[in-house]
């Protein structure tokens, strides 16, 4: 559900820019370098950003989910709420 929150606040700020329907994709970095906001992350974001676009498309197929229900204890799903939290909050910032 990050990626998709990220998602749909990218595509706000996209719409908002450029006043026309965001590009029907699900990548995020795909997604900020089309809002025009790829230069302004840090390495660090970006990596999240990737490991957030990859998850997605590992719960859309279902013989993936195991190997990431693996990974995600409880320490980790709370570190990427976090993390989704304070680029939540950068965006937000995006908008007037």
């Amino acid at each position: 559900m990050c990626q998709q929150a990220l998602e749909k606040m990218i595509k706000a700020v996209y719409q908002e820019t450029y006043k026309k329907v965001p590009p029907r994709k699900h990548d995020l970095l795909a997604l900020l370098k089309a809002a025009g906001l790829l230069e302004e992350c840090s390495k660090e974001r970006r990596d999240f950003l990737r490991r957030l676009s990859v998850y997605y498309l590992e719960t859309r197929y279902p013989e993936e989910q195991g190997a990431l229900a693996a990974k995600c204890t409880r320490e980790y799903a709370a570190e990427v709420v976090c993390k989704t939290g304070e680029v939540m909050l950068w965006l937000q910032n995006k908008l007037k």
